[in-house]
């Protein structure tokens, strides 16, 4: 089925399978759970479309039909939902439009039998460019689609898990990926460029020792970039996992990749060498600190990761953090890091994570992926709460002879919720959006919304 068939699914209440949150589940974690919510919402904005120079107010309508399914049985569970938008906008120089947009499926289904397990999720997505914000949707390597121009976007994404006998004394997992980014019926813009990867890792483990094991792992990856620039790895480790002492762990591998690069000029070039990793793991008396190395090639030359890390739980939340330093072929070493921290109380909620990474950009060279994403929840009186949220993004050259081009996106959003009934709620607030871009003009739009909303549910 297209994506387009999905939002005309989504739309017009086609009876697809969708994810619900797990908190709709019954109190005995099993049965099967049937929801559908109704929400229309209203907008203007001065700037809807980011331009260098607004042109002009515009006002949305948006009227969103979600399908959810959540079902549970003491081996499995499957949850899922379709949704889809009907818009109507009235905009400047354009006009009026209608238009179905924001198709969406997610699928997830787990499996577990004693020491085996599967497990996948699907996500597929179909939006118009004008009206999609690139930050909801952060890629694998930590960067964002930057959306300038006209045009759809479809993205799919996919992963699964496979694991046999993974407490006996010969194990075997099997996980991949993939991920498709297509633009299509496209007039100008930047940064609209297709994108298709795919990863499958294969791994076996042997008990050696009550306390050790040795295991082999094999990986292949693929990427294939619309501007002709292609990607091809393969690689095969051998390494050890072993307590060195009851509260310490060390894991450590060697091996050999290969680095196949297609260049869009028509050229080539092979990359490889010894590869190999090294992690130290120590239980502490709350959570875990760790210390890892690791040293890989990729499609610009040869990359190492230095980290330092902690986890813990916190008396209202949890924390996990590491932070180090890549250094690569290309540029000089860059601060990397993954911070999360939740913490929730009586009437209030906080989340905040922090990314950032060094990648590849469409023309091989080194990028540095920051992104965003926090928010504040705090409840006025049972049934009525204020929020706060930040989504933020940013992706820097970081070769000298590009001089250190960046994009940054920025999204705020103040909204004031209110439950009406149980089945009947409101939303209203405003947003603020933001576009930074060293070699272009900035942007910036606000807007202000207003949000009816009704949900349904039924037990089977």
């Amino acid at each position: 089925m297209s994506c387009r068939s999905l939002l005309a699914s989504a739309v017009t209440g086609g009876a697809v399978v969708f994810a619900v949150p797990a908190a709709s589940q019954q109190a005995d974690g099993q049965g099967t759970i049937l929801t559908a919510r109704i929400s229309s919402s209203a907008e203007a904005d001065d700037n809807y479309s980011l331009s260098d120079t607004s042109p002009g107010n515009a006002f949305l309508w948006n009227n969103t039909l979600s399908l959810g399914i959540s079902s549970a049985t003491p081996i499995a569970s499957l949850s899922g939902q379709v949704s889809g938008v009907l818009r109507f906008a009235d905009l400047p120089v354009t006009g009026t439009e209608t238009d179905l947009d924001d198709g969406t499926v997610n699928l997830a289904y787990q499996r577990a039998i004693d020491d085996s397990s599967f497990a996948f999720n699907l996500f597929a997505n179909d939006a118009d460019v004008q009206f999609l914000d690139p930050l909801n949707f952060i890629n694998d390597d930590g960067s964002f689609d930057d959306t300038s121009g006209t045009g759809r976007r479809t993205l799919v994404r996919g992963d699964f898990a496979l694991e046999l006998n993974g407490d006996g004394p010969i194990r075997f997992a099997l996980t991949g990926r993939a991920s498709d980014t297509s633009y299509y019926d496209t007039n100008g813009g930047t940064g609209l460029s297709d994108r298709e990867t795919e990863e499958l890792t294969a791994t076996v483990g042997f008990d050696t020792t009550e306390t050790a094991e040795i295991y082999v792992e094999a990986n292949g990856y693929n990427d294939e970039r619309g501007n002709g620039n292609d990607t091809q790895s393969a690689s095969l480790r051998v390494g050890t996992k072993a307590d060195v002492s009851p509260v310490t762990t060390i894991d450590a591998n060697i091996g050999y990749q290969q680095v196949d690069t297609d260049y869009d000029d028509g050229s080539s070039k092979t990359r490889d060498g010894l590869v190999g990793a090294l992690k130290l793991t120590r239980d502490l008396a709350n959570g875990s600190a760790f210390a890892s190395a690791s040293s890989t090639n990729y499609a610009g030359g040869d990359k190492t990761d230095l980290m330092v890390g902690r986890e813990l739980e916190t008396p209202t939340g949890s924390f996990s953090g590491q932070v180090g330093a890549s250094i690569t072929s290309l540029s000089d070493a860059s601060p990397i890091f993954q911070l999360a921290y939740a913490t929730a109380g009586p009437t209030s909620q906080f989340n905040i994570s922090l990314d950032q990474d060094v990648s590849l950009n469409d023309n091989f060279n080194d990028q540095l992926n920051l992104n965003l994403n926090a928010s504040y929840r705090q409840l006025i009186n049972p049934t009525s709460s204020f929020t706060l949220s930040a989504l933020a993004g940013r992706r820097q050259d970081l070769e000298s002879e590009y001089d250190d081009n960046s994009l940054s996106r920025l999204t705020l959003l103040a909204s004031y919720d209110q439950d009406i009934t149980r089945d009947w709620s409101v939303s209203t607030g405003l947003r603020h959006r933001t576009r930074v871009e060293d070699n272009g003009g900035d942007a910036s739009s606000n807007s202000v919304f207003f949000t009816l909303t009704r949900s349904f549910s039924a037990r089977r």
